[in-house]
């Protein structure tokens, strides 16, 4: 089950957190690109920091800052 959705207009990614403690990132054309296990318990709210590759979560453990690497071999655009 999804518990938020985040948006990165720079990278054209989203992020998916959900009850099952892992954040699924989608491509543009919703396709699952990576798949990562979070050790945080509900993520309530998240939001990407295009500038810093940094995806900022909040829930039921409190906040987190997880610095993400994002490398593609194509431009989306």
């Amino acid at each position: 089950m999804v518990t938020c959705v985040c948006y990165s207009s720079r990278y054209h990614l989203y992020f998916v957190c959900t009850r099952a403690l892992v954040v699924h990132v989608l491509n543009e054309y919703l396709s699952v690109v990576v798949t990562l296990p979070l050790n945080i318990r509900l993520v309530q709210k998240c939001v990407f920091v295009d500038e810093t590759q940094q995806l900022i979560t909040a829930g039921v453990d409190g906040c987190y800052l997880i610095q993400m690497k994002i490398h593609y071999k194509y431009d989306p655009r």
